[in-house]
C-alpha cells in the first residue's frame, strides 16, 4: 500500500513538473532509469536482479544476504583466488544448507553435508528441480 501512495506521490510531483516546463527527452530517459533502479532496489534489497525471494530460506537463517540488484557476486569476485575459504566462512554462519544469488545465474543453493547430497540426487531424485546449470 505504501508503494501505491508512493507512486502516486510521484506521479503528481512529475505532473507538477511537466506543467511548470518543458522537458527533453533525455531527461525523460534519465527520470525513468532513476526510477527503474530504484523500484528495482525496493524490489530486491538483498538479492540478485530478477531472483524470487525465499522467505523460508531467510526465516531459518540460511540465506546468505547480499546486495541489491547484484546479490553475492561482489564477495564472489573478492574471493575469486579462492573461493572455498568464502564458502566456508558462510557455510561457519548459516549452517550446512546456504542460499547466494547472483545476476544472470540466478540463485543457487549449495549444501555441505554428503546426506543431503545423496538424498536429493538419489533417494528422492523426482521430488526436486533442478536447472540447466
Amino acid at each position: 500500500m505504501a508503494l501505491v501512495m508512493a507512486g502516486i506521490g510521484l506521479r503528481r510531483l512529475l505532473e507538477r513538473q511537466m506543467t511548470k516546463r518543458k522537458r527533453t527527452p533525455i531527461e525523460y530517459a534519465v527520470l525513468a532509469t532513476i526510477g527503474f533502479f530504484v523500484a528495482a532496489i525496493i524490489k530486491y534489497p538483498n538479492r540478485a536482479f530478477l531472483t524470487r525471494a525465499r522467505p523460508d530460506l531467510k526465516a531459518r537463517g540460511q540465506d546468505a544476504p547480499g546486495l541489491p540488484l547484484v546479490g553475492n557476486l561482489p564477495d564472489f569476485i573478492k574471493h575469486r583466488e579462492n573461493p572455498l575459504l568464502y564458502l566456508h566462512k558462510i557455510f561457519q554462519e548459516h549452517g550446512d544448507v546456504i542460499s547466494i544469488t547472483m545476476p544472470i545465474f540466478g540463485r543457487a543453493i549449495i549444501l555441505n553435508r554428503p546426506e543431503f547430497m545423496e538424498h536429493i540426487l538419489k533417494t528422492n531424485f523426482d521430488n526436486y528441480v533442478k536447472g540447466d546449470l
